[in-house]
């Protein structure tokens, strides 16, 4: 819904690490890392629940598009046994002020995964249109619209993996062009099977923004925490690289024959410098002198979830920042 993804101007992410368990991260951890390739640039297509993130970068930042590092911060994941069953699922979002009037910041879930025959299963994701939250009473909300006549909002339960209507809320136009307000217990936007309520737009808004109060703000663990290199220029062509977390087989690379396809960067890499390991706050101070918008250099190294990673480094003509756009791989 625009008006949530347009708050998240506002956005400001739960810096306390949620715990994580080494079985989660395994078990998730395909999912995470595709994540994390869409929030550094790697990916040519939108994967499949991962366009609510497209959007925030779109939308969130004004006339700009959000850097690829600011979603990294801004985006997050943690695990949580939703239905009780002994088994976390993943949540990857972002915590926002939902409603305009209020301070309050809570996790709008961008994406919600369950484990589902032993592997992650998408079981529903935010978009431009729809917004989920989770509430204090154990509930789902999703609020959002299908159109300009037709508001939608609904609480949903999760039972065995399942996503479960308790309550929904809509709109529609009666004969005259006017808005009429509608409750059901199945999700639907058929006037027919649902209860007409004694709503007025501002009656709806109420019970949308107080059904937003009640959700909650959950501590996310920021994706930049598994592209965790960053990067400065130095006085004499250099730059220094810095890591926040343990990275291994970190190299410095220097690129040729470029050739950008549908695929993405190819080149031909030769190694500047290598590291067996740039440890957590260590920083590493390289000579690579940067001349014009095409990468002329790029990093790798494995990430905390063990996946190979590969950044072209380049200057951002907007600040004159360093720059690292996943390739490859």
């Amino acid at each position: 819904m625009k008006k949530h993804l347009v708050a998240a101007i506002m956005l400001m992410l739960g810096h306390a690490v949620a715990s994580a368990s080494d079985e989660d991260m395994m078990r998730y951890g395909e999912s995470l890392e595709l994540a994390a390739r869409l929030l550094s640039g790697g990916c040519e297509i939108i994967p499949d629940g991962f366009d609510g993130m497209f959007e925030m970068r779109c939308f969130a930042d004004g006339d700009d598009m959000m850097s690829w590092e600011k979603m990294r911060n801004e985006i997050g994941y943690t695990f949580c046994d939703f239905d009780h069953d002994g088994e976390n699922e993943l949540v990857i979002g972002s915590n926002i002020t939902p409603c305009l009037d209020s301070e309050s910041l809570k996790t709008m879930i961008l994406v919600l995964y369950v484990i589902r025959n032993g592997k992650p299963e998408k079981l529903f994701s935010s978009t431009y249109r729809r917004s989920w939250f989770y509430m204090q009473s154990g509930q789902f909300y999703m609020t959002g619209e299908e159109s300009a006549a037709c508001v939608v909002s609904g609480m949903y339960s999760l039972n065995d993996k399942q996503l479960c209507c308790e309550h929904f809320w809509f709109s529609g136009l009666n004969s005259s062009g006017d808005h009429e307000y509608y409750h059901s217990f199945t999700e639907t936007i058929n006037p027919k099977e649902g209860t007409k309520l004694d709503y007025t737009m501002d009656t709806y808004n109420i019970n949308d923004d107080n059904n937003l109060e009640q959700t909650e703000c959950m501590k996310l663990t920021p994706f930049s925490s598994l592209r965790p290199v960053s990067a400065r220029q130095e006085e004499g062509g250099k730059v220094r690289f810095t890591a926040s977390h343990e990275v291994g087989d970190f190299k410095v690379m220097k690129l040729s024959d470029i050739v950008f396809n549908a695929a993405g960067l190819t080149a031909k890499e030769t190694v500047m410098q290598s590291h067996k390991v740039l440890k957590e706050k260590e920083s590493l101070s390289v000579y690579m002198p940067i001349n014009g918008d095409i990468p002329e250099y790029a990093i790798s190294y494995t990430d905390p979830l063990g996946y190979k990673v590969k950044m072209t480094v380049a200057i951002s003509g907007k600040d004159g920042s360093i720059v690292f756009t996943q390739y490859g791989i």
